[in-house]
């Protein structure tokens, strides 16, 4: 199996580099991440004819002998151009994170910077995986990335991995092994939607100031099956899209993948339970 492991918030970032270890027993393993944060960049790429890329370590720490390489670019262009040049063929998967803070929400699958990497997947005909968390510690960091392995794996085994699908991860505050798994929907995105000034803009001359604060993701109206819903329960939230045809797959054989993350997955058809 060929796993191009890739983020937003820079090479040096530790759960970028816990998912390749986790990751490197599975098979062929690279890292291709920006040099610097690019949280929030979407699906942004710069059509530059020229890449410099350089090859870099992992941090202290972390036990990998997975190559690594960075350059001064977009998660997205990192992606596609480690799918370009990383193997002898296209990777089967992209893994993108783990990133410190959660992704949910349709705007968010678009704006996130982690979300954009993994998409570049579904561009070239094969699964992206996005993972998240709520800042956590090393040890939790790992326990996330293992857990990534083997949904990874099963996923792998259940042969999904070659269709252009969408996995979108997120963790709970509290994470362990056994934490419930919610197989559900995206949720409504409230970042924007909530975004406001703190105060009266400030004006000087020319320059206008403007404080703003921004929605929380439990602030909007949900569904008890959707992402959110999941997180508010403690539960791990993995949504599975089509975003060519707008489905959302919770039928076989997701839940038994999904009970490789964690052996506790809430059936699909007890979605609608509070």
């Amino acid at each position: 199996m060929r796993i191009l492991v890739v983020n937003d918030d820079g090479i040096q970032d530790r759960g970028l580099w816990a998912l390749a270890e986790a990751l490197e027993p599975l098979g062929e393993v690279q890292v291709y991440s920006p040099d610097r944060n690019y949280s929030g960049a979407g699906m942004s790429v710069a059509l530059t004819p020229e890449f410099e890329l350089r090859r870099a370590a992992p941090p202290d720490g972390i036990c990998t002998s997975v190559p690594g390489f960075t350059a001064d670019a977009s998660p997205a262009n990192l992606a596609a151009l480690g799918c370009a040049i990383a193997f002898d063929r296209e990777p089967d998967v992209i893994v993108s994170g783990i990133n410190p803070g959660w992704n949910t929400g349709v705007q968010g699958y678009v704006s996130s910077g982690t979300m954009g990497a993994a998409r570049v997947a579904l561009d070239r005909g094969f699964t992206g995986i996005a993972v998240s968390h709520t800042p956590q510690s090393p040890e939790d960091k790992r326990a996330i990335a293992a857990a990534v392995a083997r949904f990874v794996a099963a996923a792998n085994g259940h042969g999904v991995l070659r269709q252009p699908l969408l996995v979108n991860i997120n963790t709970p505050e509290r994470f362990a092994a056994t934490e419930p798994v919610w197989l559900t929907r995206p949720a409504r995105f409230t970042l924007f939607e909530g975004l406001r000034p703190t105060e009266a803009p400030i004006v000087d001359g020319d320059r206008i100031t403007v404080r703003v604060e921004y929605g929380k993701i439990f602030d909007g109206p949900g569904t008890d099956d959707d992402e959110t819903a999941a997180l508010k329960a403690g539960a791990v939230s993995i949504c599975v899209t089509d975003p060519f045809t707008a489905q959302v797959m919770r039928d076989d054989p997701w839940p038994a993948i999904a009970a490789a993350f964690s052996p506790v997955v809430r059936p699909a058809a007890d979605a609608s339970a509070p």
